[in-house]
């Protein structure tokens, strides 16, 4: 049997007030049966706020789950998508390489043809399809009157030494069919990427 001291707390809103174990002793019958339904009705009570409480939890706890599924797949989705970033970092990275060793390949090419070119003294003038200047060689700089400053203008401003005036003619020539041609007179060889 449980009972209450009599400096118990006032019944909550909406529960009957429960009477000490005394007082039920000393109630008539009808009290009792009185006090009996007040207690059924508070258990009632009781029961009903304790299955919404527990409905509203399961609710939470789906929409956690749900929460939860989502976090997860977007995690695998992360996960797939770094793998994804991972694998094409090595390839760039194959890439890069591959890149970098043409460029040293180009680059050590570049400094062989230039020796080349030093060593045998040969006059050669670059040209851009536009008739602009794009480099020559040191041997070039005497014969053509070519100097650093000339890179990037017009074929016909460079001042040359040279008395033949179809240079102009012959490289226009060069630039259109990628021919080779050779003028004795000037003894100046002018040629295309088929140079050899």
């Amino acid at each position: 049997m449980v009972t209450f001291s009599p400096g118990n707390q006032p019944a909550k809103a909406g529960y009957p007030e429960i009477k000490p174990a005394t007082a039920l002793a000393s109630d008539a019958p009808e009290e009792k049966d009185a006090t009996i339904a007040s207690l059924q009705q508070r258990l009632a009570a009781l029961e009903r706020d304790n299955r919404i409480n527990l409905q509203a939890l399961q609710i939470s706890n789906q929409e956690l789950q749900s929460i939860n599924d989502k976090l997860q797949g977007s995690n695998e989705a992360l996960e797939v998508s770094n793998e994804e970033v991972e694998s094409l970092n090595e390839e760039l990275r194959s890439i890069n390489a591959e890149l970098e060793a043409k460029i040293q390949a180009l680059s050590h090419t570049n400094d062989d043809l230039k020796n080349l070119f030093d060593n045998a003294a040969i006059a050669v003038l670059f040209l851009k399809e536009d008739m602009r200047i794009k480099g020559f060689t040191e041997a070039a700089r005497p014969l053509l009157g070519a100097r650093d400053s000339g890179i990037g203008r017009s074929f016909d401003e460079l001042a040359t030494n040279l008395a033949d005036s179809s240079l102009t003619t012959q490289a226009q020539a060069v630039l259109a069919d990628l021919r080779r041609v050779t003028d004795r007179f000037a003894r100046a060889t002018v040629c295309g990427t088929d140079c050899g």
